[in-house]
């Protein structure tokens, strides 16, 4: 059965609200709801300007911290397997 515009339109909405929730990531809705990290995506980064240009601004300074984060991570577990390979090589 394929969902109306509005029936999506009030999906998009509530992925952003939960979004918003403390702690969740775009992971954790997609596995709280079903759907695709991707179609989560689509949805806060696609069609939720269209929607609520407020609620995108909110929703698009949680996904550059999330970004950054994951950068910070990504760094330091290099950093770490670096100094494992320097330690083990002794």
């Amino acid at each position: 059965m394929a969902t109306t515009k509005v029936e999506r339109d009030a999906r998009v909405v509530k992925h952003a609200l939960m979004f918003l929730k403390d702690g969740q990531t775009v992971r954790s809705v997609a596995k709280e709801t079903g759907f695709s990290r991707s179609g989560i995506w689509q949805h806060l980064t696609a069609r939720l300007p269209e929607l609520d240009p407020m609620l995108y601004t909110k929703v698009k300074e949680k996904l550059t911290l999330n970004k950054q984060e994951r950068a910070k991570r990504g760094g330091q577990a290099v950093k770490e397997m670096w100094a494992n390979v320097r330690n083990e090589g002794r």
